[in-house]
């Protein structure tokens, strides 16, 4: 699995560019089963200020020699930005959540744009969002001191990610999780 975060919005302005990396670091957005032009947003979004909104996106290719299984995500909410936890707010299709549960996670499979909403809290939909220092963090997400975003990818619906065998194919061994967050 390759994993790129990038940050996509900033306020109400998408941040479409598209970029290929730092050069004094190895990266691993040149692999070319990414699709073409996908990876959109930036390392960084520049100057930003207390009451700024960033979104947050996080790639994902499978790209290994077979399907992946039991595929679960977490990331850790940088420092100094609170987590949005009502982003997406009516927005649909969702995944079975609970109906009145804010939704603050987004996912993408084989899309550009969100293919599912997700709620923050553990219920019946595949992500959630865990407070800062929750005891309940699962050990995969590290230490969980300012909140973290967990998404299972595969679940009993859709029970692998295929492998990539060229860019954008087959479409479902790609995607994203998509988050909102403050600047304090």
């Amino acid at each position: 699995m390759l994993l790129i975060k990038r940050i996509t919005r900033l306020n109400n302005q998408d941040l479409t560019d598209i970029v290929d990396g730092r050069s004094d670091v190895a990266t691993n957005d040149s692999d070319p089963k990414w699709p073409v032009g996908y990876l959109r947003g930036l390392i960084n979004a520049g100057t930003v200020k207390p009451g700024d909104e960033l979104e947050y996106t996080i790639y994902f290719l499978s790209n290994g020699l077979g399907n992946a299984t039991n595929v679960k995500f977490c990331d850790l909410v940088p420092t100094n930005v609170s987590f949005i936890p009502s982003a997406f707010n009516g927005m649909t299709p969702n995944d079975g959540g609970l109906p009145a549960a804010d939704q603050g996670i987004a996912l993408a499979i084989g899309s550009t744009t969100p293919t599912l909403y997700l709620t923050n809290v553990g219920d019946s939909d595949r992500g959630r969002f865990y407070t800062a220092n929750d005891s309940a963090t699962p050990s995969y997400c590290g230490t969980n001191t300012n909140g973290a975003v967990m998404v299972n990818i595969t679940v009993p619906s859709f029970p692998n990610l295929p492998a990539a065998t060229g860019s954008g194919t087959p479409a479902n061994s790609y995607g994203f999780v998509r988050f909102r967050a403050k600047v304090k």
